[in-house]
C-alpha cells in the first residue's frame, strides 16, 4: 500500500510493514519538528521501502535530529526529494541491513546537513546517489556532502578469512 501525506502532516513517522511507498506533496506548511526527525520510514519487515517526496514551496527540516530517514531490514531502500531539506544531523539517511540496494535522487532543491553529511547512504549491497540540486554538509566526506559507506563483510555478519 501507498501512503500519501498533504497539507500540514507535522512530523512523518512510518513503521507499517504493509506499507511499502510514502508520497509527500501538496504540502501547505513545512514539516520541521524541533527533535526527532522529521521524516522516518522504518521497516523491519522483508520489502522494499520508497519515498517520493516533492516539498513545493515548503521544506523538510529538523532542528534535532534528520531531515528524512528511510531503512530497510532485507528490501531496497529508494528516496527521491524535490524540495528542501534541512537537518542537524544527516539531511538525507537511507539504510539497508541485509545488502539489497539503497538509492537517493536529490531531483531538485537543496539538502544541507548543519554537523555531518548532508546524504548518508549504507549498505552491504549496490549504493547509488544522484544531485541534480545541491547537497552541502558541515561534516562532509566525499563529493558534495554525500556519504557513501558500503558495509564491510566481517561487521555484516561475516567471519575473519572469509
Amino acid at each position: 500500500p501507498v501512503l500519501t501525506c498533504t497539507g500540514a502532516p507535522g512530523p512523518i513517522d512510518v513503521t507499517d510493514p504493509a506499507v511499502t511507498r510514502l508520497n509527500i506533496n501538496n504540502l501547505s506548511a513545512d514539516i520541521g519538528p524541533a527533535t526527532g526527525d522529521a521524516v522516518k520510514f522504518l521497516t523491519t519487515g522483508s520489502g522494499s521501502i520508497t519515498i517520493d517526496s516533492n516539498t513545493g514551496a515548503f521544506n523538510i527540516s529538523s532542528a534535532g535530529a534528520r531531515g528524512i530517514f528511510a531503512s530497510s531490514n532485507s528490501g531496497a531502500v529508494a528516496v527521491t526529494s524535490a524540495g528542501n531539506v534541512t537537518a542537524r544531523t544527516e539531511g538525507i539517511f537511507a539504510f539497508n541491513v541485509s545488502g539489497a540496494p539503497v538509492s537517493v535522487t536529490i531531483a531538485s532543491g537543496s539538502v544541507t546537513s548543519q554537523a555531518f553529511s548532508a546524504v548518508m547512504v549504507g549498505s552491504a549491497g549496490n549504493l547509488a546517489v544522484s544531485v541534480g540540486g545541491t547537497a552541502t554538509g558541515a561534516g562532509a566526506c566525499g563529493q558534495a556532502g554525500v556519504q557513501r559507506r558500503r558495509e564491510h563483510p566481517r561487521r555484516a555478519g561475516g567471519r575473519r578469512g572469509q
